[in-house]
């Protein structure tokens, strides 16, 4: 495939891919993206920028991950940095996915979104100190203890 032929293809499918997840965004109420990902498919640098675009698709809470910078929650009222936690990262493979579902199942059990939020980036961030997606994945009472 000659490079203009790539370059229409990769087009093509970030299209595809932008149109789909932005459909799917629409029906969600908790958006969780990642900015390098978010920056992608929305076009948008700016975090604050992505968050309301994520809350105009229909979210209610939007959670955007900023890797080793933290994380930018709103509650579509108020919006909140959350500081990273201090580590000494070894591998960030699975910290996206830690963090989902430590927010989740915080959200789920009454905490509201920013208690939720502190919590899953402590969870993310300790999980990075390890090789790996679930070797560095604490229990609730580890995690708690750095909380």
């Amino acid at each position: 495939m000659s490079s203009h032929g790539l370059f229409q293809h990769q087009c093509r499918s970030l299209g595809t891919a932008t149109e789909s997840v932005h459909k799917l965004m629409s029906q969600c109420d908790i958006a969780l993206p990642g900015l390098d990902d978010a920056r992608l498919l929305t076009g948008l640098y700016d975090p604050e920028q992505i968050v309301a675009f994520y809350h105009q698709l229909g979210a209610s809470i939007v959670a955007l991950t900023l890797g080793a910078d933290g994380v930018l929650v709103s509650s579509g009222k108020k919006m909140q940095l959350i500081a990273p936690i201090a580590v000494q990262a070894i591998d960030a493979t699975g910290a996206g996915d830690c963090f989902n579902g430590a927010f989740l199942v915080q959200y789920l059990q009454g905490k509201d979104v920013f208690c939720a939020a502190k919590y899953a980036n402590i969870a993310a961030g300790i999980s990075t100190q390890s090789y790996g997606a679930v070797a560095g994945i604490l229990n609730r009472r580890e995690i708690e203890e750095r909380f």
